[in-house]
């Protein structure tokens, strides 16, 4: 016999359903939020630039993934990456179990 892990046990049927519904809703609230804000960026640049394509990365991956800035201060840099790593591994792990119990 295989082991498995099984997903969502004891939880009944309706929070299961209630969970989805809340996080569809929550993903809804963000894109229309964001596309706000989208708007009002608009209004303010003008027209949105896409010049320095590979500095404009380069800058997304040292100050959004790597953290950089925050980095600089030692106690809460130290405290804001383990944090903001510790939320990378629950993102991974919980893409993996998605993966592996809804889609396959």
């Amino acid at each position: 016999m295989e082991p498995v892990r099984v997903s969502f046990w004891n939880i009944p049927a309706w929070m299961v359903v209630a969970n989805y519904v809340i996080q569809f809703g929550t993903v809804a609230i963000l894109l229309g939020r964001l596309f706000q804000r989208f708007l009002l960026w608009q209004k303010g640049q003008g027209k949105l630039e896409f010049d320095h394509f590979w500095g404009r990365i380069q800058r997304v991956g040292q100050f959004a993934l790597a953290q950089i800035k925050i980095a600089r201060e030692r106690y809460a840099g130290l405290m804001h990456l383990s944090l903001f790593f510790a939320f990378v591994v629950l993102l991974i792990g919980t893409t993996l179990a998605l993966l592996d119990t809804d889609l396959f």
